[in-house]
């Protein structure tokens, strides 16, 4: 299996933090830093840069990814690798909060109040038949 994995980079700061592993995605041209990293993600998706690859999955991380998820980049590319068949591959550095909410909505729903209500809308308007609240627990696994 091959997975390609880019990083973003949105400004001159955030250079030094780039893992050799991943392909630099140069957004310091157009930062856009009120939209966050979401403006970042539309437009790697729209440019379609991806599709040229040829690999079977393909992402796109913060700069503060190994940071943040505690791991380096050729491990997550090496994980991806050897556990094939999945849609999407989540790193998560936090494996207490299962216990502490029910699921990652109920987590967003602490820090971020509405966000279910939010999510909720969104699904609606894009045609999805989901329900935050019938969402499953969240396991260990």
């Amino acid at each position: 299996m091959t997975t390609t994995v880019y990083q973003i980079m949105y400004s001159d700061k955030v250079v030094g933090t780039f893992d050799p592993a991943f392909i630099k995605y140069d957004c310091r041209h157009k930062p856009e830093p009120q939209k966050r990293e979401i403006a970042h993600m539309l437009r790697f998706y729209d440019e379609g840069a991806w599709r040229q690859l040829g690999s079977e999955y393909f992402g796109l991380v913060s700069p503060k990814f190994s940071m943040k998820a505690g791991i380096k980049g050729k491990n997550f590319i090496g994980w991806v690798d050897a556990n094939p068949g999945y849609d999407v591959y989540f790193v998560n550095p936090f494996p207490q909060l299962c216990y502490w909410h029910f699921n990652v909505w109920t987590n967003g729903e602490f820090w971020h109040h509405n966000l279910c209500d939010m999510a909720n809308k969104i699904f609606v308007r894009a045609g999805l038949s989901i329900r935050v609240e019938g969402l499953p627990r969240n396991t260990a696994s």
